[in-house]
Parts: C-alpha cells; sequence; structure tokens
C-alpha cells in the first residue's frame, strides 16, 4: 500500500469514527508505527486532520472540511466521475464549475477544445494552470469574491455579482448529499454560489460518488426539478435511490472505476 493509498484508508476512518488511533491505522495500513506517525504528522501539518496524542481526529471548529482532507475521500471514484461528466463537452461550451473535491477532478480530463469556464475554485483554476497541456483556447474566468479558509474557495457578494453577468451551457457542481428532496452542501456561503451556477445554466450536472447518495447536509441547495444530470459511481441496482430520482426525471450516469 503507497502513502496515497494509506492516506485515504486513513482519513475514510476518521471520517467515519471521528477519530483513529496509532494502533487502529496500523490493523487498518499493515504499516509499521514508524510510517503511520510520521502519516498523522503529515495529515495534521497540512489541517487536514487535529493531532493528539495516539491518534488523530476531525478539526475542532470547522464547519467544512478543509479541502485537503476531502480531496483525499474516494479520490478514484471522484476521478472517474469527472472523466465521463468532461466527456459531455463540446467544443465552444460555456461551462461553471463550482468548488467542489469531485469538480476539481474536472481540471485533469478536460479535453483540449476551445471552452469558456467560470470558477469560484482556486484549486480548480491551479490545477488548470499546472496541466502538461495547458491550451491558450480555454479561457478561465475567476468570480472574485472573499476566500473561505482552507478550502481555497471564493464565497460571498463578489461571488454573485461575478455569476450573474453570464450564462452557460452547463454547470457542473459538487454536492454534500442528494435526497428525493434535493441537493444538499455543509456550507450556507458555498450553497449561494451554487444556486446562482443553477439558475444560470442550462444544464446542471451532479457529480457525487456512493458516500453523497441518500444523505443529508446542512444546507439545502435545490430541489431535484433543477437538477438535469447526476453522475455518481453508485452502482444502481445497490441503491432504491437512483430509480426514483431517475422517475422525477433526472438523468442517472454510472461512472466505472478502470
Amino acid at each position: 500500500m503507497n502513502a496515497h493509498e494509506r492516506h485515504e484508508r486513513i482519513i475514510q476512518a476518521v471520517a467515519q469514527n471521528r477519530t483513529l488511533s496509532v494502533r487502529r491505522a496500523i490493523d487498518l495500513t499493515g504499516a509499521s508505527e514508524i510510517t503511520i506517525r510520521r502519516d498523522f504528522t503529515q495529515l495534521a501539518g497540512n489541517g487536514s486532520v487535529e493531532r493528539f496524542r495516539g491518534g488523530i481526529g476531525l478539526l475542532v471548529g470547522e464547519k467544512m472540511s478543509p479541502f485537503s482532507f476531502r480531496k483525499i475521500r474516494f479520490s478514484a471514484e471522484k476521478a472517474a466521475i469527472a472523466k465521463l461528466a468532461a466527456s459531455r463537452l463540446k467544443s465552444g461550451d460555456t461551462l461553471f464549475v463550482d468548488g467542489g473535491t469531485t469538480t476539481c477532478h474536472l481540471a485533469g480530463c478536460i479535453p483540449d477544445i476551445p471552452l469558456s469556464i467560470f470558477t469560484n475554485s482556486l484549486r480548480f483554476v491551479e490545477a488548470m494552470e499546472t496541466r502538461k497541456t495547458v491550451s491558450s483556447r480555454q479561457e478561465i474566468h475567476l468570480t472574485g469574491g472573499l476566500l473561505y479558509p482552507k478550502s481555497g474557495l471564493l464565497v460571498g457578494p463578489g461571488v454573485l455579482q461575478g455569476l450573474q453577468k453570464y450564462h452557460a451551457k452547463w454547470a457542473f457542481i459538487s454536492v454534500g448529499g442528494i435526497t428525493e428532496q434535493g441537493l444538499f452542501n455543509t456550507n450556507e456561503r458555498v450553497v449561494e454560489a451554487e444556486r446562482s451556477m443553477i439558475r444560470h445554466a442550462d444544464q446542471v450536472v451532479v457529480l457525487a460518488d456512493h458516500s453523497k447518495i441518500g444523505n443529508y447536509a446542512m444546507c439545502a441547495i435545490c430541489e431535484l426539478d433543477q437538477v438535469d444530470t447526476l453522475i455518481t459511481d453508485a452502482d444502481p441496482e445497490c441503491s432504491t435511490l437512483l430509480p426514483r430520482l431517475q422517475k422525477a426525471g433526472i438523468t442517472v450516469l454510472h461512472a466505472g472505476i478502470a
């Protein structure tokens, strides 16, 4: 198991149990105590978790988990979802990309065609800028706004003012949860930007790994009638919710992991 795989397993365990001891991490990963303590130090150093004697835990007092924490969870699934989403793009399209970790994976698989991209995610812009092939035919616009701590995300009135000037063919949205009642996310300021993107787009595409299916988060984004497509890694045969979403008029696409 390499470092990335260990970190993903550690993060998933912390997300499920809120804390993780050194001994439990050794059992989960098969790594040595020295390696686990080094992993814990690295994850705490980048703001993913809080370190305490003998283990790590979720950060106390944070309304939204740090980007580095969320990016590690189910990264292979998120990459597959993003790849399928990017395959729908055509030359000349205009798209909104919100600041989630799943949408950030889009940067690695957006085709080299003329596109106009509007985003409130500094992480997405950074990932686009560091691609091996950078196309001058792709215009990338930042919305402006207030930087939300540890997220690389712009929020607030500046985002809304920036978005209302434009209209896009696509809005690619990450969520904290999706149920029959609609879409949900963890932060009110994030939700404001997502609602604006949804209002000003022809096609609303939700990118959500299986951990989001059937789950709620604190803030409601919108009802299902505003969603056109859900792209997920969840197997339709394993989720009772997906057929009900399809009956509500949502196209559900399954992204398999290679």
